[in-house]
C-alpha cells in the first residue's frame, strides 16, 4: 500500500508535495484509513461498493455482489486489501 500523506505548513496550509509513508507507518493507521473510506462512501455505494460503478453486463457483473477497498495491519503482508463478495447463485 502507497499512502501519501499531505501535511500542514507553519501556516495552516496544506503543502503541495506529499510525503510518501513506508507500508509499516502505513500500517499503524489502518483504523484512521477504514474510518476515512467508510466516511467518504456514496450512498449508492452502500450495497454493492465500487461494483455500483461497474457498467458492463458480464459474467463479472452477475457473479460478483460487492468490492471494497480496506485496510488491516498484518506482519505477514501488505496492509490493505479488496474485499470481494460473490453471489452464492453464481459458480466460476
Amino acid at each position: 500500500m502507497t499512502v501519501d500523506c499531505y501535511e500542514k505548513n507553519e501556516w495552516g496550509d496544506t503543502e503541495d508535495e506529499p510525503t510518501e509513508l513506508d507500508n509499516h507507518t502505513a500500517a499503524g493507521y489502518a483504523d484512521h484509513i477504514v474510518a476515512a473510506l467508510m466516511r467518504e462512501r456514496l450512498s449508492t455505494e452502500t450495497e454493492r461498493g465500487l461494483m455500483h460503478y461497474y457498467d458492463k453486463n458480464d459474467s463479472v457483473e452477475q457473479k460478483v455482489k460487492s468490492c471494497d477497498f480496506t485496510a488491516e495491519e498484518s506482519r505477514s503482508r501488505a496492509p490493505h486489501r479488496v474485499q470481494v463478495v460473490y453471489s452464492s447463485s453464481k459458480q466460476f
